[in-house]
């Protein structure tokens, strides 16, 4: 029988990315990026993020990534 490793390693050698394809903020929901994203844009337009506030609840530290959900 083959160990969970190995077993993956041998489908891995079989397996390639899919194709980029397009798709509509909307229908985005669950996908992977293909490529990094940038904004175009500043949100807020004015730099006034220590009016509005900003706050993360967790232990993790500065530079740590974290998922945007919603």
């Amino acid at each position: 029988m083959l160990s969970p490793e190995a077993a993956w390693a041998a489908i891995a050698e079989h397996l390639e990315p899919l194709p980029e394809e397009l798709a509509p903020r909307g229908a985005a929901l669950g996908r992977v990026l293909a490529r990094p994203l940038a904004a175009t844009v500043d949100l807020p337009a004015a730099d006034v993020s220590a009016l509005d506030g900003y706050a993360l609840a967790g232990d993790f530290a500065a530079g740590d990534r974290r998922p945007v959900v919603g």
